[in-house]
């Protein structure tokens, strides 16, 4: 079971590198994409996952995952397909989005959406979100278009008893899950099934 574990833990960690390395590359950041290349093989070797000392898993889960949100926030992202220009301002339009009826809008058109399959997956948490003060508006408004240019998709809002929350729609289910793996997400919701399934990665912190 541990190795097993250690293996999809392993597996989770290559996908959230190779989002982040691919959508780097693609806009010719060659010297980002070389140091996050550089900072993956070093992270491997560290947190050797398949090493014996298992009790050390969350602390070192919690770490990796800290690495990859600072390089996410550190490094400049862009694509083609996404407006920078659309995520200006996000806190102020996520809080004045109370008012909406319970649904998932589009973030930029403000258009209801649903989906008939793949899964809506969000990045904030109870201590890490845009009323908690963690994150600054201009780092909040950054991360929320970063995290559009590496899905290539627009961020999604979704209200739920008028507290708006930003999420993304994401049609793979291993991809939702290692975002909310980085993300330290409980759940991802699954569109098809109308459920909501776990994130086997959570950690308490």
């Amino acid at each position: 079971m541990a190795i097993l574990l250690s293996l999809l833990i392993l597996i989770i960690l290559g996908l959230i590198a190779g989002i982040i390395a691919l959508a780097v590359k693609l806009h010719n950041k060659k010297d980002d994409y070389d140091e996050l290349e550089e900072k993956y093989v070093n992270l491997r070797k560290e947190y050797n996952m398949t090493d014996s000392a298992f009790s050390k898993q969350n602390d070192s889960l919690n770490d990796i995952f800290d690495v990859y949100q600072k390089l996410i926030q550190e490094t400049e992202i862009v694509n083609p397909n996404i407006s920078k220009d659309s995520y200006t301002n996000v806190t102020e339009k996520v809080r004045s989005s109370n008012n909406l009826p319970d649904g998932t809008y589009d973030f930029v058109t403000k258009d209801e959406i649903s989906f008939k399959d793949g899964y809506q997956v969000s990045f904030e948490t109870d201590s890490r979100n845009y009323e908690s003060g963690y994150y600054s508006n201009e780092q909040y408004d950054n991360l929320v278009y970063k995290l559009a240019c590496l899905l290539n998709v627009n961020a999604s809002l979704g209200v739920y008893q008028t507290i708006p929350e930003i999420s993304y729609y994401i049609q793979n289910k291993t991809k939702a899950l290692a975002i909310a793996a980085l993300y330290n997400q409980k759940s991802i919701w699954d569109w098809e099934n109308d459920f909501e399934a776990f994130n086997d990665f959570h950690q308490d912190k």
